[in-house]
């Protein structure tokens, strides 16, 4: 592995803090506060012996980082200086039990995020190429989650899925370290090495990515300092490849109050105030083929679906006008390139593929096909449609069909569905 210069000249400074007098503070309150199961090993640890079972290894590792103070931890925000591409920006970082994860950073004056809300696993990183969130892609997905546990896989690892085999101690850096396997619950594995005088991490072999594609990296942590009785590094190196990354921690505020909506993944706000829609409804169908014709109705059950994220709204709608059956398919989604919204409609009796695009404004969201190219045909001339959406909240709403066959002079209002939520 080709390491940059500075971490020869650096990092033996490092390694003499991490074995400093406060971390020995910290080592001897690992022996002070070893549960009962270790209590045999208190005088042999006292007397610089090593510890002979994993079991030992992660009690001391709980107890140095503060043991049971790490249960008063609930939330963390976290400030400081983030060095990548040999450029130093400002991020923060807040996590969240069990496992919310959000971090931020601009790299090569480009702002930066990546998180996970409890359900997806997202990054905002638009070096890669797009400039939005997405769906983290698959190494990138693996870094992150290597990043997510509150307290690390080595707290009440068993409990959460994780394998961890004591390899041997070895010589880590010019520290003498317990070597870690594990075998985490996601199916990666990581080497944790642990000081052995003072059983807090002092490196970490694990998987990461750099645009995309998996690599393995190292990590070294050193500058321990106390934050609500708990243990916490405050300088963090990682190399990988030819690169490297430094996160140098200035402030942390512990159990602040966070907005869980800084954690969620939100790949099209636009589409965030129409969420309500999906669920299951029941639809009062009214139209007419004419405007002085009169109404048929019919009442339709019909059930909206989520997909890819929330990003598309896709439903199936059966109506009688009055003559025909018709059978529709339609999506609802936002076109970001062209700030509007788009609406799909397939009939099944036509075989008509319509698209009507719009805007939502004070509450009302209006879509035609006057501009799409994609208006029915009738007699050798277009047939426009406007459908415009009033009334809208969780509980119900109406869509308004308005008809054109004079190039948009006049409209016609030739069917309508009001919408009421299953059950209400």
């Amino acid at each position: 592995m080709i390491r940059p210069m500075f971490h020869r000249m650096s990092r033996p400074m490092q390694l003499r803090w991490s074995v400093g007098p406060a971390l020995r503070t910290a080592a001897l309150l690992c022996v002070l506060l070893l549960p009962t199961a270790a209590s045999a090993q208190e005088g042999a640890a006292q007397e610089g012996k090593v510890l002979d079972t994993v079991e030992e290894v992660l009690a001391c590792h709980y107890q140095a980082h503060g043991g049971d103070a790490w249960k008063q931890l609930q939330s963390l925000q976290l400030e400081g200086s983030y060095s990548a591409f040999s450029t130093p920006s400002t991020f923060k970082l807040y996590r969240q039990r069990p496992d919310h994860y959000r971090f931020e950073t601009t790299l090569l004056d480009v702002f930066t995020s990546e998180g996970f809300d409890g359900t997806d696993v997202w990054l905002l990183f638009p070096l890669l190429g797009p400039s939005w969130p997405i769906p983290a892609p698959p190494a990138e997905a693996v870094r992150i989650q290597g990043q997510l546990e509150f307290d690390g896989p080595l707290v009440d690892s068993a409990a959460k899925g994780h394998t961890v085999q004591l390899a041997e101690v070895t010589d880590f850096e010019g520290t003498p370290s317990y070597q870690l396997e594990v075998q985490t619950a996601h199916g990666t594995e990581e080497t944790w090495y642990l000081a052995v005088e003072t059983c807090l991490e002092v490196g970490r072999d694990f998987p990461t990515a750099d645009f995309g594609r998996g690599m393995r990296g190292r990590a070294f942590y050193s500058d321990f300092r106390p934050v609500a009785g708990v243990l916490l590094p405050h300088r963090i190196e990682e190399e990988y490849g030819i690169r490297y990354r430094i996160t140098e921690i200035q402030k942390i505020v512990a159990n602040p109050q966070l907005d869980p909506q800084i954690f969620a993944y939100r790949p099209l706000p636009e589409m965030e105030s129409l969420a309500w829609l999906e669920g299951s409804w029941q639809v009062q169908m009214e139209s007419r083929p004419a405007e002085r014709a009169p109404w048929s109705s019919a009442t339709i059950p019909t059930t909206v679906a989520s997909e890819f994220h929330g990003t598309l709204l896709r439903h199936r709608m059966d109506r009688f006008d009055g003559t025909f059956e018709h059978g529709e398919e339609r999506t609802l989604t936002y076109d970001r390139f062209r700030e509007s919204y788009v609406l799909t409609v397939f009939d099944q009796l036509t075989n008509h593929s319509q698209r009507l695009v719009g805007k939502l404004e004070d509450g009302v969201l209006t879509l035609s096909d006057q501009e799409t190219d994609s208006a029915a045909i009738f007699g050798g001339f277009p047939t426009y449609t406007r459908l415009v959406f009033r009334d809208l909240s969780p509980e119900g709403f109406v869509i308004e069909r308005h008809q054109s066959s004079d190039e948009g002079e006049t409209w016609a209002l030739l069917g309508r569905e009001t919408f009421t939520r299953s059950g209400k």
